[in-house]
């Protein structure tokens, strides 16, 4: 910690008498603005001299804001099928961030432009805004892309809904799903399928989380909509849900819910579309009871 010498403090208690800002005071001494308060805290201003500063700091935030930080307007979303696919996307392969340099983002990553660019179509029709930005990512088997929007309004309002979309910190299903129509609980559980799922030639449907309270409550969700489905701990700390895979459960599964366009990223079906393997495997069961 500086010391600072009985001149120095001196004037800084002057300075403040003045009616001069903390941090102007602290520019001009070449100390901190934490510095200048400890010593200045016990001047008291007059009402005219807090005017002025009041006056001062309002017009640099103007100034910022019109510069740097312009809100986007946003519209405010209905409970409708656009907002329940774009919600669910955003907890599984996307991501409402903390806030890091004044920064509002969200983004949605996956393998399948087509999902990418339905993400971007309901960010539009929900909120009224554009995503800053599509990129796209060299994989390992296949391409990935990223979509990004920034907005202080939609960030606030999405951290209304959910208090937190990371599955590290134990996010959820929020409490508004379970009260929806059939329809809608299978558009949001299977964003969950199209992210997180796998499914095998045997129709072996899985999926996996980091959130325990979230596995429960797909679990939950999917007993709502007549689908038998179990939950196992993996070795690496997630949480597994698997479609029990008997004819008929996975016949219900496939028309309450199913995946839309996710692609398989790894194994022998790169490139295909999950719902096809599903439907091929499906196939299979059916040519064997006959």
């Amino acid at each position: 910690m500086i010391t600072l010498s009985e001149h120095q403090i001196v004037t800084i208690k002057n300075s403040r008498k003045q009616g001069m800002a903390f941090k102007k005071i602290a520019k001009s001494l070449n100390v901190s603005s934490s510095t200048v308060h400890k010593y200045s805290k016990s001047v008291i201003l007059t009402e005219p001299q807090q005017h002025t500063l009041e006056e001062e700091t309002h017009r640099k935030l103007k100034r910022f804001v019109s510069i740097y930080s312009t809100p986007k307007k946003i519209q405010i979303p209905k409970i409708n099928e656009d907002f329940v696919f774009l919600l669910g996307h955003l907890f599984f392969d996307g991501s409402v961030c903390k806030v890091v340099k004044g920064q509002y983002k969200c983004n949605y990553t996956n393998a399948s432009l087509e999902l990418i660019q339905e993400f971007v179509e309901k960010v539009k029709m929900c909120f009224g805004i554009q995503p800053l930005k599509i990129q796209t990512f060299d994989g390992v088997n296949v391409d990935w892309y990223q979509a990004t929007f920034f907005s202080k309004k939609a960030h606030a309002f999405l951290l209304s809904v959910a208090p937190t979309f990371s599955t590290k910190e134990g996010a959820r299903v929020p409490e508004f799903i379970f009260s929806l129509n059939e329809k809608l609980i299978g558009i949001f559980l299977q964003t969950f399928w199209d992210d997180e799922g796998s499914v095998s030639d045997h129709c072996n449907v899985t999926g996996c989380s980091k959130s325990e309270q979230m596995i429960d409550d797909l679990i939950t969700l999917h007993t709502l909509l007549g689908i038998k489905s179990t939950k196992s701990r993996k070795g690496n700390g997630c949480f597994q849900i698997r479609i029990r895979s008997h004819l008929l459960n996975i016949l219900i599964f496939s028309a309450k819910v199913n995946f839309s366009k996710a692609i398989v990223t790894k194994g022998n079906h790169i490139g295909r579309y999950k719902k096809d393997v599903l439907q091929d495997g499906i196939n299979q069961k059916i040519a064997c009871k006959l």
